[in-house]
C-alpha cells in the first residue's frame, strides 16, 4: 500500500492497495469479530470500498459465527408452532387490554365531578 500525497489543490490523491492487502482486509470481514464498517473506519477507507472488494473475493455475505440449525423432526416443529401459536394468543390478548385501558385512559368525562350538595 502506498500513502496517499496531496496534489496542488491540497486534496489526497487515491490509494492503491495491492491484492495482498486487499486480501487481507476482507479476511478481517470474515472473522465476525467487528463490522465491516468499523474495519473499514480502522483502516482509514470507506465501508463501501471494503463490500466491494468483499464482492470481488465472492464473499457476499458475512458468516455467522453460530451456524443455524440444521433439518429437524417433523414432531420438534408442530411443536414450536404450538408455541409460537400459544404465545401470539397472549399477545393479542394484552393488545386488546392494552388497547382498552388505553381508550379509558384517555377518554374525558362528560360533566365533570358533582358538585356537593349540602
Amino acid at each position: 500500500m502506498t500513502q496517499p500525497k496531496e496534489n496542488r489543490a491540497g486534496s489526497k490523491r487515491r490509494r492503491k492497495f495491492d491484492a495482498a492487502y486487499k486480501r487481507q482486509a476482507v479476511a478481517l470481514t470474515e472473522r465476525g469479530d467487528r463490522t465491516v464498517g468499523e474495519i473499514a473506519e480502522a483502516l482509514g477507507m470507506s465501508a463501501h470500498l471494503l463490500y466491494r472488494w468483499r464482492c470481488d473475493f465472492g464473499v457476499t455475505h458475512r458468516q455467522l459465527a453460530t451456524p443455524l440449525p440444521g433439518p429437524r423432526s417433523a414432531s420438534e416443529l408442530e411443536r414450536e408452532n404450538r408455541e409460537l401459536r400459544a404465545k401470539l394468543a397472549d399477545m393479542e390478548v394484552r393488545e386488546t387490554i392494552l388497547k382498552k385501558s388505553l381508550g379509558i385512559l384517555s377518554s374525558t368525562p362528560g360533566s365533570g365531578m358533582p358538585k356537593w350538595q349540602g
